[in-house]
């Protein structure tokens, strides 16, 4: 019923066989483990903490309606999240690790900003953690799905320095990311899409590059006007100027003007370029702000082609009738809600890596697999999947695998609403290649062309 294993004095044992056996055969696979246990929580952890206790004691409620009920699968299923960190299991676990011959460090506060900085000390190779926020930390290598019964498959391995190349974020920006999603230690930013408003930034900034070059070239031809207005302008009034300093040059020595008449007549005609002066400056001013204004409006007028997946799905939801709202939760409370323990109806998961074969994929959809995120449980596809890998004939396998894909697709275990795009070249010289659903070439199908 999912109950914990116990002495015979009702003491809790069943965290210590899970670290004897899990240690045992990481060590038996030549890995040399330094567990690490957390310390003190942030005060700004406050709340996700006392969200997780009021989660576990639901689960505790379910867990004790299950047992009443006699549904034993249920009830084990409640059971997991009901598990409590307790000063006698924290002290057995290191006394059990004292015995083994295995290091410990007690952090003073997260356990994985510790592993992080033993990472990039150089005092450990890898962070084995489920928890993202090693990469916020700074951990140079992380280690995912390290546990007894998931495989090589299942593992996944993520290194700092690729991840921020792959998605073009320095580790502070990633940062950033994180606390508008929102973290352990914050709720984030409501209404922020945190994919979205990245990629509408990078928009908006190569936007920006391209009105600010179409601005520099308006800026240049209109300095060129306003210089060749303004040498105009200049030069007619010079030329101006001098037939009158000859005119009146002559009439002074004809006697017909007299020189202080000259002096005043010359101080009014250079009084007259000042205005025009002014309105150059005036004008290029002007060509100045409008080019601005210009600018500024397309700004911000631009609406960005970036749509978020989530509103997409509302809007065509309520096309067909169905009104639906978006809650935002953070990453670590969809993780354990919604990923570990399933509690949900439907939900939609984007899928990515590769699928190396057929059986991997399809085993994600039995009752007892631990990569069962989607939630499906169904009798009729365990025994057609089961019957599928025990076959040894290549053709009954075949014919067996098909009946558990007609199970999943009758009952609509999963709705694709998009394939995985695969791009492939063919030489002229060579036919026969079959394209199929995953990543996989028979290469035995083909053929040179003669």
């Amino acid at each position: 019923d999912g109950s914990p294993l116990m002495d015979q004095n009702g003491n809790v044992t069943s965290h210590l066989s899970g670290i004897l056996y899990r240690t045992a055969s990481i060590v038996d696979k030549g890995i040399k483990p330094i567990y690490v246990f957390d310390g003190d929580s942030s005060e700004y952890k406050a709340k996700t903490i006392e969200q997780r206790r009021a989660i576990k004691e639901e689960a505790m409620e379910k867990w004790e309606e299950a047992k009443a009920a006699g549904n034993i699968e249920e009830a084990r299923k409640f059971a997991i999240r009901t598990s409590r960190m307790s000063p006698y299991i924290l002290e057995s676990s290191k006394k059990l690790l004292d015995y083994m011959g295995i290091p410990y460090v007690q952090a003073e506060g997260e356990g994985e900003a510790q592993g992080a900085y033993m990472v990039e000390q150089g005092d450990a190779w890898a962070v084995a953690s489920q928890d993202y926020d090693c990469l916020l930390f700074g951990a140079p290598r992380i280690v995912r799905n390290l546990t007894l019964s998931g495989g090589l498959s299942n593992l996944e391995y993520l290194e700092l320095e690729k991840v921020l190349n792959e998605i073009d974020l320095t580790r502070e920006q990633l940062i950033d990311v994180a606390l508008m999603v929102g973290t352990d230690f914050n709720e984030g930013i409501t209404g922020v899409r945190s994919i979205k408003t990245l990629a509408a930034e990078d928009k908006m900034n190569d936007d920006f590059r391209k009105d600010t070059e179409v601005m520099r070239k308006a800026s240049v031809k209109t300095a060129h006007h306003s210089a060749l207005f303004a040498s105009l302008v200049s030069l007619i009034g010079s030329v101006i100027l001098s037939l009158v300093l000859w005119r009146g040059g002559y009439m002074t020595s004809e006697g017909i003007m007299l020189v202080g008449t000259l002096s005043v007549f010359m101080s009014y005609a250079l009084g007259i370029m000042d205005p025009i002066q002014t309105i150059i400056s005036d004008f290029a001013a002007l060509v100045q702000v409008q080019v601005n204004i210009e600018r500024v409006n397309k700004l911000l007028t631009t609406q960005s082609d970036v749509a978020d997946t989530a509103e997409v799905i509302v809007n065509e939801l309520a096309a067909a009738g169905i009104n639906a709202e978006i809650k935002q939760v953070d990453w670590a409370t969809w993780l354990e809600t919604i990923y570990q323990n399933r509690e949900f109806e439907a939900t939609i998961i984007s899928l990515t890596g590769s699928v190396p074969y057929p059986s991997f994929f399809l085993s994600r959809y039995t009752s007892d697999s631990d990569s069962n995120f989607i939630n499906y449980k169904s009798e009729a596809f365990d025994t057609a999947f089961a019957n599928a890998v025990a076959e040894a004939d290549q053709d009954k396998k075949v014919e067996l695998s098909k009946e558990a894909q007609k199970v999943l697709s009758d009952e609509s275990a999963s709705v694709f609403i998009q394939d995985i795009s695969s791009f492939l070249v063919y030489n002229k010289e060579f036919a026969g290649n079959v394209n199929y659903p995953l990543y996989a070439t028979d290469f035995s199908a083909i053929y040179h062309v003669e």
